[in-house]
This record gives C-alpha cells, sequence and structure tokens, in this order.
C-alpha cells in the first residue's frame, strides 16, 4: 500500500491511497493448474476546513475487479459530510451522505472453470443519508 497525506494550500488536506495485487493459486485439479489476477484499489479523502469549525469532507474509493477464473465485479463507493465542531474541537454535529447519486451498489460477476460457467448481478441497497453526533470524553496520552 502506498499513500500519503499533504495540505496544497490553506486548509485543504488531501489523503490519497493506492493498493496493488497479484493472486496466485496453483492446483493440480483445475485447468490451468495455474491461474493468475491482478487486482487494483484507489482511495482519496478530502478535508476542507472553513472559519468557525465548519468542515466539509469527500471520500472515494475504488476497487477494480479482478480476472481470476472468470471476472470479479469492480465498485466504486463515495461520500460526502458536512459538520459543524462544538464545544471547543471536543464534538461535532453533521450531515452525511454515502453514494447519494445511485440507488444501489451493482456488482457483475462471471465464474468459469472446466464445465460450468456462472454470470452473476448483485444490487446491494448502499445510497445512505444520516446525522452523526459526536462528542470526545477524556483523551489519549
Amino acid at each position: 500500500m502506498l499513500g500519503g497525506s499533504f495540505v496544497p494550500f490553506g486548509h485543504l488536506t488531501l489523503r490519497p491511497g493506492v493498493q496493488l495485487y497479484e493472486r496466485i493459486t496453483t492446483s493440480l485439479y483445475s485447468i490451468p493448474q495455474r491461474i493468475t489476477g491482478f487486482e487494483y484499489r484507489w482511495s482519496i479523502n478530502a478535508n476542507y476546513q472553513f472559519q468557525h469549525g465548519l468542515v466539509v469532507e469527500g471520500f472515494g474509493n475504488y476497487r477494480s475487479g479482478i480476472r481470476f477464473q472468470g471476472r470479479t465485479a469492480d465498485f466504486l463507493t463515495y461520500t460526502f459530510a458536512l459538520r459543524q465542531q462544538l464545544w471547543g474541537g471536543k464534538g461535532s454535529i453533521g450531515l452525511v451522505a454515502v453514494n447519494a447519486f445511485a440507488n444501489d451498489l451493482r456488482q457483475h460477476s462471471v465464474v468459469e472453470g472446466v464445465g460450468f460457467h456462472t454470470d452473476n448481478v448483485l444490487e446491494i441497497p448502499y445510497r445512505s443519508f444520516g446525522i452523526n453526533l459526536l462528542y470526545k470524553f477524556g483523551g489519549f496520552k
């Protein structure tokens, strides 16, 4: 995994990340006996702090599908949040939207092997909206 955090200007903080994977399976009972697949994931978090404790945040996450005995589904999720810090930063109240512009997280997968083929479409209700309240008790030393 490779990630970081930087402040390009003022009160904007960006935290990108990327992960790369290779899957290798060897089996005497499958044809072909060696199967490989490559997958990657990326994410980015952006945070902007305005005056008087108002914070706007955005988060995006993408996972590629992997071609491995067929094709597993890729997916993209995103979150937007607006929060107001309260009580000198010890608490906050916020509004959150997850996948606000899509009803479902739709995943299409294909699995193949000698003598079989499956085709699957999965639709997961993933859109949500919420209100959160946070208060920090005590602290770490």
